[in-house]
């Protein structure tokens, strides 16, 4: 008997690759001949519009892994083209950095600015301070603590860089003196760069069913590398999603079109790269 259920089991998921295999093949057909008769890429509205078209489709299926192979094959066909949807200007004047100084503040400051050929320090009484002084551009980033190995995500700081519009350009974790750590992010104002191997989103779904949003960015080569929900500031019976990507093996330009086309509430909160000791 269990050799009869380990065959039947085997068939049928060699039966699911093979259609997968049709699907993604017939998407990447569509997209084209979709460039064969455009000459620019179509937009994440007009790409979920064909979806829906083809697959009769609405509502959470635009959340699904399906279609995110279907964004895949336009991102596919038109390469770098959907890149731009999370950039903004790059500032290239010497870096100041703003944050509220400690022993772990100014080990993370050390870190990061070894990054950079010039960057400078600024000093503030408190972390608001800090935020409001790269949003309204008089430094270019903010240092802030975000996780603690034993407690988890800092909500507070996770509110606050939501609130100031933030977005993370690196990482380190700092070693404290209880043998735990803490992680503290380089953050700037927008995002001048896709590059780096972990995204960091938050996002909002009205079912609050997040099976499909996580299948659909596996779907994609995108690992989660740290998930964690959080209460709504503006609903505290509601959850969002707070999550690290590890993007290593995903095309950016496929989850971002992903991403915009699936009309889901999100924010990208950051692309970075992890500085190790």
């Amino acid at each position: 008997m269990d050799d009869v259920f380990t065959k039947n089991r085997a068939f049928i998921e060699s039966k699911k690759g093979r259609i997968a295999a049709l699907e993604e093949s017939l998407y990447h057909d569509i997209a084209s001949s979709y460039r064969r008769r455009h000459r620019s890429a179509p937009s994440p509205y007009e790409i979920a519009e064909m979806y829906g078209e083809i697959c009769s489709a609405s509502g959470d299926v635009f959340v699904s892994p399906d279609f995110a192979v279907f964004c895949r094959a336009f991102a596919d066909v038109f390469a770098g083209a959907y890149s731009s949807l999370a950039r903004s200007e790059k500032d290239d004047s010497p870096p100041k950095a703003a944050y509220l100084q400690n022993t772990f503040s100014d080990r993370a400051y050390r870190r990061f600015s070894e990054q950079f050929e010039r960057m400078s320090a600024v000093y503030f009484p408190g972390f608001g301070e800090v935020c409001e002084e790269v949003y309204n551009g008089g430094c270019s980033y903010a240092i802030l603590p975000i996780r603690n190995s034993r407690d988890g995500q800092l909500v507070s700081f996770r509110r606050l860089i939501l609130r100031y519009d933030l977005k993370i350009s690196l990482v380190t974790d700092i070693e404290t003196n209880d043998d735990s750590s803490m992680r503290f992010a380089l953050l700037k104002k927008g995002l001048d760069s896709c590059s780096g191997n972990y995204i960091d989103l938050s996002v909002v779904l009205d079912n609050a069913d997040y099976a499909p949003f996580l299948s659909a960015c596996e779907a994609l080569g995108a690992s989660v590398s740290m998930l964690s929900s959080l209460p709504l500031e503006y609903a505290y019976d509601r959850y969002g999603l707070s999550l690290q990507l590890d993007i290593r093996n995903s095309s950016r330009d496929a989850l971002l079109c992903f991403l915009e086309s699936s009309r889901i509430r999100y924010d990208i909160v950051g692309f970075y790269d992890i500085i190790k000791p």
